[in-house]
């Protein structure tokens, strides 16, 4: 069942293009995020300003999140197939639009602490 679950032409699409959006965003933040910090600034508000700081371990944060989500929309996808295909289909081609919001997050986490 996996083997035509990533057989579809809609899931391979959708899969491929968010890990590669995810991989993408592991690298603005890996290469961006210098290592010899104490505080990063880890959530900021137009209107307010910095209002959270943080290790930098806490700016990896939307990266677990992504992962947790890609993770979790697989296997729905997967779960779903069999099933109602049509969800399957909504689960699989939410996540680039999910990830690119993370991708987001991470561009905007990186030019802060630069």
């Amino acid at each position: 069942m996996l083997k035509i679950f990533l057989k579809d032409k809609i899931i391979m699409i959708s899969l491929s293009s968010a890990i590669l959006i995810f991989i993408i965003s592991i690298l603005i933040l890996s290469l961006n995020i210098s290592p010899g910090g104490n505080n990063f600034v880890v959530h900021y508000k137009a209107l307010g300003g910095i209002d959270l700081f943080g290790s930098r371990g806490d700016v990896y944060y939307p990266i677990f999140a992504g992962a947790i989500i890609l993770i979790i929309n697989v296997f729905l996808g997967i779960l779903f197939w069999s099933r109602i295909r049509k969800l399957s289909y909504l689960a699989i081609a939410s996540l680039p639009v999910l990830e690119i919001i993370i991708l987001i997050t991470c561009f905007n986490l990186a030019y802060i602490n630069r």
